[in-house]
């Protein structure tokens, strides 16, 4: 399911850009100025609603800085650090997650590690038996809320609910009897992966309802300037 790769120009319409997210899920704009989130913000208004109706103390800032701090602590989330971060979708622990994911590449690896890994969940689904599916629609999978969200009850989900997947080994927990439904899906997922590279100014729009992401550890520069950096936002 690689994505498309498209440089933006007169022709590159907002009906153009969501027609190319319903046909491969994930898409690569390219040309971008690396050093302003504008275009970041510009094209979350094209593909959807910036406001996604979900509260900033649990999605978190609207532009979300993704980059290493090696003096995070020790419950930071994943994204803060340079290990690999394994095939999940984003915000899996409310309701109706964000329909769209952006990420805008402002330093890119220079030793070409921290690639973004992305998975059709349609096309893993689609591996799996009808009794492994029947489990993964069953709301018995329990989403935790990531370290500094507001304390609150976790609620059971589904993972493949009626429109979406939702996603997040390590921060769900299941009954045993579904074990070996989730790990089917997630060999699936595994199997299904792409690796992207993203160039400073690349921004990638990924439909966070139907496409698992992830990234490839890397090493953190010595130089701030010089370390991996990403800046995030979400669309409805």
């Amino acid at each position: 399911m690689g994505p498309v790769r498209h440089r933006p120009g007169p022709e590159t319409t907002p009906e153009r850009i969501r027609n190319a997210l319903d046909r491969r899920a994930a898409l690569v704009l390219t040309g971008f100025r690396a050093d302003t989130p504008d275009a970041l913000i510009r094209t979350a208004g094209l593909v959807g609603r910036r406001n996604t109706g979900i509260d900033e103390a649990l999605l978190g800032p609207a532009i979300m800085h993704v980059r290493c701090d090696l003096n995070r602590k020790a419950d930071a989330p994943a994204y803060f650090t340079n290990e690999y971060f394994p095939l999940h979708t984003d915000v899996s622990y409310v309701p109706r997650p964000p329909r769209f994911l952006l990420m805008q590449c402002i330093t890119p690896d220079p030793a070409k590690g921290g690639a973004c890994l992305l998975a059709d969940c349609d096309e893993a689904g689609s591996a799996l038996t009808d009794d492994d599916l029947a489990w993964l629609r069953r709301p018995v999978f329990n989403f935790a809320y990531p370290p500094g969200c507001p304390e609150g009850k976790a609620v059971d989900y589904r993972v493949r609910e009626t429109e979406f997947w939702r996603y997040k080994p390590g921060a769900m927990t299941w009954p045993n009897a579904a074990s070996a439904a989730l790990s089917r899906f997630d060999a699936a997922l595994n199997d299904a992966c792409v690796t992207v590279h993203l160039n400073a100014g690349d921004l990638l729009i990924v439909d966070n309802h139907r496409v698992a992401h992830g990234r490839t550890a890397f090493m953190p520069a010595t130089a701030p300037d010089r370390s991996r950096h990403l800046i995030r936002m979400y669309a409805a």
